[in-house]
């Protein structure tokens, strides 16, 4: 199982927190690319995705994984 933390190049408050514990950390720069990168994650399987909540407003297909099995993303 991979873990995935995704953030605006902006955001540091949890980067080192989510580092330290093996979590992959993807920094966007453009924040309307979240879908984008939510699709690359989605393929595999087993992976959760941790996302602030300011950041999920900007994607239009958050809930589309709300029941798939292979993704699982956590809005904190």
């Amino acid at each position: 199982m991979n873990r995935y933390y995704i953030k605006s190049k902006n955001e540091n408050e949890k980067i080192f927190l989510n580092e330290r514990f093996g979590v992959s950390v993807i920094e966007l720069d453009d924040l309307e690319e979240i879908d984008k990168e939510i699709e690359k994650i989605a393929v595999e399987k087993n992976n959760i995705i941790y996302i602030s909540n300011e950041l999920a407003s900007f994607s239009n297909n958050i809930n589309k994984y709300k029941n798939d099995k292979n993704v699982k993303i956590i809005i904190s």
